[in-house]
């Protein structure tokens, strides 16, 4: 559930307050649900030729092909990728194929749209919870550990809250995930394809994606 409470001011004296509360269960059980059709959809793929092949990427211009080019260098490497474009212009297709010409292939393709999932159930579904850590909270296992030997898609990441994106840097520089309302952390065998819908400079000039 996420709150707003804000004081009631009269005068310049506190006399009272008020909160907007909104229920995000069913946003949870809607976004859980979709990560568990992707991991369904990967063990059906398994073994099959694979719709993403590179071949698959349709064009004949020479900065289309330049980046099909770059593609196919990125899927023979296990570094982080970012891939950059107008929405729609088909960056989780180039993702897809990244994924499936790598040695990855046979592991999960997780995908997550960071504009589509409100602040408050970001971190939860991205790093799993802990119990109790806040109410209702029960144990879960997040995106990232969800995709064990995988690949995590994480779309438009200039939505993604900077206070976020700082707990993203620390998992890739450790390799290692912390549960929110855990003080462990579990190592994980992940790699990040992230992407950003505007040129990453002018999303770090206003603010947007940590440098």
């Amino acid at each position: 559930q996420s709150c707003v409470a804000k004081p009631v001011l009269a005068n310049g004296a506190v006399i009272g307050a008020f909160s907007v509360q909104h229920d995000l269960t069913e946003m949870r059980e809607i976004v859980e649900e979709n990560i568990s059709l992707q991991k369904e959809m990967t063990r059906h793929r398994r073994g099959s030729a694979g719709v993403y092949s590179l071949r698959s990427l349709v064009g004949e211009s020479p900065a289309f092909s330049a980046c099909r080019r770059m593609a196919l260098q990125a899927a023979d490497t296990d570094s982080s990728v970012m891939l950059v474009g107008a929405t729609g212009s088909g960056k989780e297709v180039f993702a897809r194929a990244i994924h499936e010409n790598s040695p990855r292939r046979n592991g999960p393709f997780l995908a997550l749209n960071c504009a589509a999932i409100p602040e408050d159930l970001l971190e939860g579904i991205l790093f799993g919870t802990a119990k109790g850590v806040y109410t209702g909270a029960v144990e879960r296992e997040g995106l990232l550990l969800q995709a064990e030997g995988g690949t995590v898609f994480l779309d438009e990441m200039n939505s993604m809250p900077p206070a976020s994106q700082a707990k993203l840097l620390r998992v890739l520089e450790e390799r290692t995930v912390y549960k929110l309302g855990e003080a462990k952390g579990r190592p994980i065998d992940v790699r990040l394809i992230s992407s950003c819908n505007e040129l990453p400079q002018n999303a770090i000039d206003r603010g947007a994606l940590r440098e």
